[in-house]
This record gives structure tokens, sequence and C-alpha cells, in this order.
């Protein structure tokens, strides 16, 4: 039996599936005796060093954790489970650790790189261990973290625990990931496989979607959206379009604390749009866990606020062009301008956006496809990157936007298909990887 420990954080189910997987026995446990009776240990983790670490100890677990290792049990930490590891860290003022493994975790001093650290690294390793075994050495992990420990007496013992048989294993790099996992574009700007981003709208705490940006016309596909969030990702999702619909006819984010818990609780980028009308509220989102944040209403009302937001944040702050009867609406999709979208685009790329998300209001929720005219007539527009969303019903509408061959076409936004089951993840994954 392996023992997955459970102190309250991490997405302790996918690690359970992943050991189901290759044939093991796991089992999700915080009882000491389980754990004392297991014949490996593994800490996941997802969060905040410090409220894991106070969990930790509130159950006891960092003992049991401490004596297994130390009666040679096989240790494997998982994302902050591997940081939880080590002597302290400085997030969030700092914490103490387990202390397995010597040395501080410290933000990533990484230049040039976004922080979080989101996307694939090549990993290169100096002894071969059972977590090895079948791959070319360097090989491509995906990761997703802001913290890591660079002390370099961390190298040396992972080598010499390597070693030795029944020590403590090397643990995985930050971001659990199987071999060839298609890598989630986290950025819209680089260039990639057109990704499938499964839509969790928000409205009072639930989540629903609307037809034609109808909101008398709304159908609830569940009371949580964190557990949409989660099944979602847990179908292989590789990034979520999370939607404030509150926030959106607010004028101000309503719902920040449902994208921090899908954040805390998810591996994958995440989108956020809605209600973002100034700086802080952008920078609120972020915040949260963002991983990019799509600017609607203000980005056509506030010149002064899209310069500063682009500035600020160059690879995070994705535009909405949201389209009704040929014109670029606002507003939470409530409020029609005279402006056409190719026009649009070019002076939104003038002032420096780079990234787009395309909706055609008057397909959304219909499941009656795009038309893909008018998204080649937009990719034709876009210097940068976009995602579209409108329509999508079946699969064949995935293959047409894929079979554009746009280079600049970076995802496709899918919800009520999704929810009503009209496909899945995986299908659409290989609809549009052609």
């Amino acid at each position: 039996m392996i023992a997955i420990v459970d102190y309250g954080m991490g997405n302790l189910r996918s690690v359970e599936k992943a050991f189901e997987h290759v044939g093991a026995q796991p089992e999700i446990t915080r009882d000491h005796a389980r754990i004392r009776a297991a014949a490996g240990v593994v800490l996941p983790g997802v969060g905040a060093f410090p409220r894991a670490m106070e969990a930790i100890r509130e159950h006891g677990l960092d003992e049991v954790i401490r004596e297994r290792a130390g009666a040679g049990v096989p240790l494997l930490g998982i994302c902050l489970g591997m940081q939880l590891l080590f002597e302290r860290s400085t997030e969030l003022g700092g914490a103490e650790g387990i202390g397995l493994l010597p040395g501080e975790v410290r933000q990533l001093d990484a230049p040039g790189l976004k922080i979080p650290q989101i996307g694939w690294n090549t990993v290169t390793w100096e002894h071969e261990s059972e977590l090895t075994r079948g791959l070319s050495n360097p090989t491509a992990f995906y990761h997703v973290h802001s913290f890591g420990a660079r002390d370099r007496r961390v190298r040396r013992a992972l080598r010499q625990r390597g070693r030795g048989r029944g020590r403590l294993r090397s643990p995985v790099p930050p971001g659990e990931v199987g071999p060839g996992r298609p890598g989630a574009a986290p950025q819209l700007h680089r260039a990639g496989p057109v990704i499938l981003l499964p839509a969790v709208d928000i409205r009072d705490g639930k989540a629903v979607r609307l037809v034609q940006g109808d909101f008398a016309r709304e159908t609830v596909y569940n009371d949580d959206p964190l557990d949409a969030a989660v099944a979602w990702v847990e179908q292989g999702a590789r990034a979520l379009h999370v939607v404030d619909l509150d926030g959106a006819v607010q004028g101000k984010p309503a719902n920040l604390e449902h994208l921090r818990r899908i954040c805390a609780a998810v591996e994958v980028p995440v989108q956020f749009g809605g209600g973002l009308r100034d700086s802080r509220a952008v920078r609120d989102a972020l915040a949260a866990g963002a991983d990019r944040v799509v600017i609607g209403t203000a980005a056509y009302t506030d010149v002064e606020f899209l310069d500063d937001v682009v500035q600020t944040w160059p690879k995070r702050v994705v535009v909405a062009v949201d389209v009704r009867a040929g014109h670029v609406s606002v507003a939470g999709w409530t409020k029609e301008t005279q402006g056409d979208p190719p026009g649009v685009i070019e002076r939104l790329q003038r002032r420096g956006v780079t990234q787009f998300a395309y909706t055609d209001v008057d397909r959304d929720g219909t499941l009656e496809g795009p038309d893909i005219e008018q998204v080649k007539r937009i990719g034709a527009v876009v210097r940068g990157r976009f995602v579209y969303s409108g329509g999508i019903g079946t699969l064949e509408h995935l293959r047409a936007l894929a079979e554009t061959r746009l280079v600049n076409l970076a995802g496709v936004i899918a919800g009520k298909s999704l929810y009503e089951g009209k496909f899945t993840i995986a299908e659409a994954h290989e609809a549009l990887d052609g």
C-alpha cells in the first residue's frame, strides 16, 4: 500500500489515480498507523508553504514523515509537497519546513522568465532512479511553480541519497506531469498547438452558461465552480477560462474567492476575466492565482488604464473582443459599440496589445458552430495570438478551426458543449491536434 498523505491541501484524487494507473494500491490517509504500515509515502501539495506546514503540524504528520524517511521508507514529494521537505521557505513571510532536505525554498530568480514559471523545461539528472526509468536524459517536464531550492547542499544531498537503496528518493520537479503530456501555452504570445480552454462562468456562486450573452437564458451546471474546474482538469484540460459574470455587470470583480480556490486546487494555467476595470482589480486577480487576465470594457473606455496594464504585465494581459451583430460589445455583452472588430484590433495593437480573446456573442451557447470565414478575417488582422469562443457544439467545429491553420490561433474556449457531453476533453484535444 502507498500512503498519500492527506493534510487538507493538494489534488489528492489526481495523485491517487496516477498510482492506480500504474497498478499500485494507493490510500489517501492522515492516520499515523496507516502511514507507518505503508510501503511508500507520497506527500502531495498545492498552495502556500506556511499554510501547508500549519496543517501538517496540526495533524502531527511532520513527525510521522520524518520517522518513515529515517526508517528508509521511500518518500515522494510532489510539487509543494517536495518543497515542504526542505528546512524552510521564504514564501509569505517564511516558515519552517519538515527539514529532511537541507536548504531554503525561495522565489525563483530567473531573469527573462515570468513568475509564476509555467511551461515545459528540460530536466537533466545526474543519476538514474526508479523515477527516471524509461525516460531519456534529458527530458522535458511541465513546470508550474514560483519557488525552488537553490542551495548547493541540496544537489549534494540528492546525489548521495539517490544512490543508496532505501533512502529518500529524488523528488519530482514541481509540477505533476506524466510523459508525453501536451503543454498548455501559458502565454498566448508563444506559438504552439491550438489548445482547448473549458469555460467556468460564475454567477451567484454557481457555474453557469448563458445563450448569446442573455442573462435571462441561464443554465446552472454546477453549484460550485470549483467542482467544475477540478472535473475539467481531471479529465485532461490543459488550461481553464474562468469568467466572473457578476463582476462583468457590476464593473468590479465579485468572485475572486472562487478564482483563488480554483487556482489553489488545479495545476494548469487559469485565464480570468470579468469586471477588471482598474489596475488594482487586475493585480488582485493575478495575486489570486490567475495566469492571464482578460480585459474587456475598460480596454475601450480607459486608455490610460489599458496602457498601464499592458506596460506592467505585457505577457499576461488579454483584451476581449466580444462581437454582437458585427460590432464590439462591452459591459458583460450588454452594450454595443460602433467599433468593427478588425478596426478595433488594429487600434489596440497600436497601443501594444498582443493577445486577444475573440467571442462571437451571437453564436455563444447555441452549439451552432463558428463562422470560419470570420475567424479567418480576425486571424488576418491579429499580429499576436488570439483564442476563439462562440458556438462550439461538435468535434467537427473544432476540426474546422484547426484546419484553418492559423498560426496565431492559440486556443478555443468551449463551455456548453462540454457540460452537455457533446464530446470529451480528450476527443477535443485529438480534434484540435489534427
